[in-house]
């Protein structure tokens, strides 16, 4: 622990975060250092746990814990979610208009699409019954998406993977970052809060608030066509969730999965946003 300027003692834990893959474990150290330094220098909406130090020879990341209160936790209480999700979205919006690491990895149009014929291919063999509307989603997913500007992209953004606390919005876990289309974030985010109700014990109706909330405040701080890339990119997240549930067989995996099969329809038809 250490003494702040108030002399309060504020207590600090770190953790140690070994990687199989010795340049996995450089880069997302690089990247942790860049954007901890931009947000103290630019005074952003959001921060990334402190990275203290990389031990090359042990392959093992060493930060300090995140503080604050995490996103799952905020939504699986009783309280009014709507100041919290909507700090979130708009500190995501500023994460995604930022500046990525010179050496940051990409993450083309290429990539997203080889993501989605696995989960083609996943699905049509986990649910046989399903194969054809699948196929079909991914096709009208795949005649949507085009290579746009890319930018900063956490692509693993979910509740958990968010801290509030006090007046900062830090994000965790950034193994995956890369420069990327950024509207896979909210996307995949807000695909996990759709899946939440079949993992813990939220309400439907909860879940589904919160994730209004977040895309409205969202889509308000970015860039309007970005919102145009929302249902397909929405409809592609929902269905890598999806084979998600088959891979960890989560407990009444086919109906979450035909759930989400389901919403990915409704978003290419317009019927979700």
């Amino acid at each position: 622990g250490q003494d702040d300027a108030t002399g309060r003692r504020i207590e600090r834990r770190f953790y140690a975060k070994v990687y199989r893959d010795e340049g996995q474990g450089q880069q997302t150290h690089q990247v942790l250092r860049e954007l901890w330094k931009q947000a103290r220098a630019n005074g952003e909406g959001f921060t990334v746990a402190r990275p203290l130090a990389y031990l090359s020879g042990l392959r093992t990341l060493l930060q300090e814990e995140a503080p604050g209160t995490s996103l799952e936790e905020i939504l699986l209480g009783d309280g009014d979610t709507t100041g919290a999700v909507r700090r979130v979205a708009q500190a995501l919006a500023a994460f995604n208009q930022g500046d990525a690491p010179a050496t940051t990895r990409r993450h083309l149009l290429a990539d997203q699409v080889a993501v989605l014929e696995r989960a083609r291919r996943l699905l049509g063999w986990a649910c046989p019954h399903l194969r054809l509307e699948v196929e079909s989603i991914i096709e009208g997913v795949l005649a949507g998406l085009e290579e746009v500007p890319l930018g900063p992209t956490h692509r693993d953004l979910k509740a958990d993977h968010i801290f509030l606390d006090e007046d900062r919005t830090i994000f965790i876990d950034l193994d995956s970052f890369a420069k990327a289309d950024p509207v896979l974030d909210p996307a995949h985010l807000l695909a996990r809060l759709a899946a939440m109700p079949a993992l813990f014990s939220i309400p439907r109706q909860r879940a589904r608030t919160a994730a209004r909330e977040f895309a409205e405040e969202y889509f308000a701080h970015v860039p309007g066509a970005w919102q145009d890339r929302l249902p397909l990119h929405y409809a592609g997240r929902l269905l890598e969730v999806a084979h998600g549930f088959f891979r960890r067989q989560a407990p009444d995996w086919p109906g979450s999965v035909e759930g989400l099969v389901e919403e990915a329809r409704d978003s290419l038809a317009g019927k979700v946003w």
